[in-house]
């Protein structure tokens, strides 16, 4: 079982054996729930669990593993500010109970880090992830799967700053590794493959990411279901990439598809909801429904706010300017904007790392006399598939992280 394999080297053998059994029982129905991706029930179990786990004592492993697990929950709802808490504290209680090498210490390294870059703070994210990828690949050998997941978490943060290399160095080894142990149909290798294909995006790689994206979405539907939420990512990223290419007609019902079943499984204010609505607004807008496109944006918008808090001015301007540098390569005129941006003045202090301003500059430039189309709503900062959320125990709270997948793309 999942959850006996989760403890590992815990010393619970002292515990009467009554005490495990009611633990174990909510963990199990957590773990079923979360994996069918209903994620409200996950929480309730896990909540559960980690109220029989403290009556143990409160540095007992098995708190560590329900609040790694509890907030696995609650962040794969984007409840980011309960999760938080729950992983520092996890964290704390595997240093002290198991060593600061253990690998249920690097599982929760893994689960903040991918936290922190699904938050935007990056910073705070990296040493969190490059000290997991270094426990694991001492204690466990670089070929572990626990090593794919932390190179993956790696990957897409990279991916978040433009270090567009690195990640798709990471992403390669992670996927490498993912189908030599796990096969090539295994959920966990759609989480390298998503990565990979919304890095390639990015880059324009065009036939690269669709196979990719094709390739995810297949692992995925077969394993979990077609309205599982984790099928929402590479959806999303084959949408963007036919809206990208002017291939409108397939670019709008994937993109409603996405959203119906994050509005489904997730709720009406989950930032995979603030996805789908995005990329519709975005064909709303190209096809001159600028009031459908301003109600859509706006929706998303609010979700993000909520989610990560107000953007500043110059966040806002940054991904306007890399809206109109993605439309202009797809040869299609859809946004304007304003004239500070065209001008491109004084932006490179607050910019992200990824945005590619020479590029975006001249192809600002290129628009400077066409006439405004309409106001333009903010775009989010490309998501990672797989970082969304949070962390799992060691044998499948990796898994977990990859929904993230969300930071997304």
């Amino acid at each position: 079982m999942v959850i006996a394999l989760a403890l590992g080297a815990a010393p619970v053998a002292a515990q009467p054996a009554a005490d495990g059994q009611r633990w174990e029982t909510p963990m199990a129905a957590g773990d079923r729930a979360y994996r069918l991706g209903r994620y409200a029930e996950a929480q309730r179990f896990f909540a559960a669990a980690l109220e029989r786990a403290e009556r143990l004592g409160p540095q007992d492993p098995r708190v560590a593993l329900s609040l790694g697990l509890l907030a696995a929950a609650y962040q794969a709802e984007g409840q980011y500010t309960l999760a938080e808490p729950l992983l520092r504290r996890a964290l704390a209680i595997a240093e002290g109970g198991l060593g600061p090498d253990h690998p249920e210490v690097a599982a929760t390294l893994t689960a903040l880090g991918a936290l922190g870059a699904a938050q935007g703070r990056y910073a705070q994210a990296e040493p969190l992830l490059r000290r997991a990828l270094v426990i694991d690949e001492r204690v466990l050998g670089p070929e572990h799967p626990e090593v794919a997941g932390a190179l993956d978490a790696l990957a897409v943060l990279e991916r978040l700053q433009g270090r567009y290399g690195d990640a798709e160095l990471r992403s390669r080894r992670a996927l490498a590794i993912r189908e030599k142990v796990l096969g090539p149909d295994h959920v966990d290798v759609a989480t390298s493959l998503a990565s990979l294909a919304a890095l390639y995006r990015i880059q324009s790689r065009y036939v690269e990411t669709e196979q990719l994206a094709q390739r995810a979405l297949a692992v995925r539907e077969q394993a979990l279901g077609a309205e599982h939420p984790e099928v929402i990512v590479p959806i999303v990223i084959l949408g963007e990439l036919h809206a990208e290419q002017g291939r409108f007609a397939q670019a709008e019902p994937l993109g409603r598809r996405a959203l119906a079943v994050a509005e489904k499984a997730l709720g009406p204010e989950h930032p995979e909801t603030a996805s789908a609505l995005d990329l519709l607004a975005g064909l709303a807008r190209t096809r001159g429904r600028y009031a459908e496109a301003e109600t859509l944006g706006r929706r998303a918008l609010a979700i993000r706010r909520a989610v990560r808090g107000e953007p500043s001015l110059r966040e806002q301007q940054a991904v306007e300017l890399r809206r109109t540098h993605r439309v202009v390569v797809a040869g299609l005129l859809v946004v304007v904007v304003s004239g500070v941006l065209l001008a491109g003045a004084d932006l490179e202090g607050d910019v992200p790392e990824h945005l590619d301003l020479p590029v975006a500059r001249r192809d600002a430039g290129q628009l400077k006399h066409w006439p405004a189309a309409a106001p333009c709503t903010p775009r989010p900062r490309p998501r990672s598939p797989g970082s969304t959320r949070g962390g799992r125990r060691r044998s499948s709270r990796r898994g977990r992280a990859r929904r993230s997948d969300r930071t997304r793309s």
